[in-house]
């Protein structure tokens, strides 16, 4: 079998929704009261919190290099921004312990996107157990019905409750190990995960659908490590052109 070559995929609309709260983190610094108390912290915390949807999420959405030219260019001047965005805060806070403060959170989080900016790997190949497929909009439901008939080396999918996700998921797995792969959706970015420490609201319901691993029709086992990335690979050939068969020979082994 021959391999076929990654794409690169487009800044897309869902990007928005990730710079907006980037966005957000830095406005709502405004609100921060001179002084240090609850709504400080309430007001540093919300900030935070955020930033990191917004810098995860806009992290995880890169499937190209974030070495190449146009996006490290583009994550260094947002990293310069935050940094002179900090100086400015906290001369229009006359220097209040607050202002300094949240200074040096800026400070934190624009060293965050300045090394993201000059990597060379992509948030998918740094976090090989869990694997970000951008644009992905196709329900957990028609996912299941269109792989329900193709078999991986999990077996088959189902769908189901893991624990600290409130939607369903669509799964495979466990194998006897306790190995699962999973998919599913949060703020709208669809995420593929690989673990042997899936917890599951109903442990029978996992129980049911415990598998033998099966290789493909050349005898071959996938690493857990690369399995994660074997299904996003799967779910994306499906969203780019509806072609729903588990694939291998794109690991080169």
């Amino acid at each position: 079998m021959s391999g076929k070559g990654e794409k690169k995929t487009p800044v897309n609309t869902e990007q928005i929704f990730d710079v907006i709260c980037l966005i957000a983190s830095y406005g709502i610094l405004f609100m921060m009261p001179q002084t240090i108390n609850i709504f400080f912290y309430l007001i540093l915390g919300l900030s935070a919190f955020l930033f990191c949807i917004g810098f995860f999420r806009l992290g995880l959405s890169f499937d190209g290099p974030a070495s190449s030219k146009k996006t490290a260019l583009k994550l260094r001047v947002a990293a310069a921004l935050i940094i002179l965005f900090g100086f400015v805060f906290i001369i229009l806070k006359h220097f209040s312990e607050s202002s300094v403060i949240a200074g040096i959170m800026l400070l934190i989080e624009s060293i965050c996107l300045w090394r993201m900016g000059g990597s060379s790997k992509t948030f998918n190949e740094v976090t090989p157990e869990m694997q970000a497929v951008p644009g992905m909009n196709v329900p957990i439901e028609q996912l299941h019905k269109a792989f329900s008939g193709v078999e991986t080396q999990l077996g088959y999918p189902w769908i189901g409750k893991v624990k600290s996700i409130e939607q369903d998921s669509i799964i495979y797995g466990p194998a006897k190990d306790g190995f699962v792969v999973y998919g599913y959706y949060l703020y709208g970015q669809f995420y593929v995960v690989g673990s042997t420490n899936i917890l599951f609201p109903e442990p029978e319901d996992a129980q049911r659908h415990l598998v033998e691993e099966i290789p493909d029709s050349d005898g071959t086992f996938l690493a857990k490590d690369f399995l994660p990335k074997a299904y996003a690979e799967m779910f994306t050939r499906y969203a780019e052109n509806g072609e729903a068969n588990w694939r291998t020979d794109i690991f080169n082994l």
